[in-house]
């Protein structure tokens, strides 16, 4: 199970443990996986990660 966003720099997932981040989003899908997934398309944002919570500001 993870989540994947479409980064400045390309996408990434984040899994479960992940290191603190904060990082800058483009235009594009986030896709949570796990027993309930979803997607959903962002022109832009940020997400911050600590402490297995992910934290995300998004424009649709």
């Amino acid at each position: 199970d993870g989540v994947k966003f479409p980064g400045a720099l390309g996408q990434f997932e984040v899994l479960n443990g992940h290191a603190p981040i904060i990082s800058v989003l483009e235009a594009g899908d986030i896709e949570c996986k796990g027993s309930s997934p979803f997607k959903i398309s962002i022109s832009g944002g940020f997400v911050e990660v600590e402490n297995n919570v992910v934290l995300a500001c998004v424009e649709k």
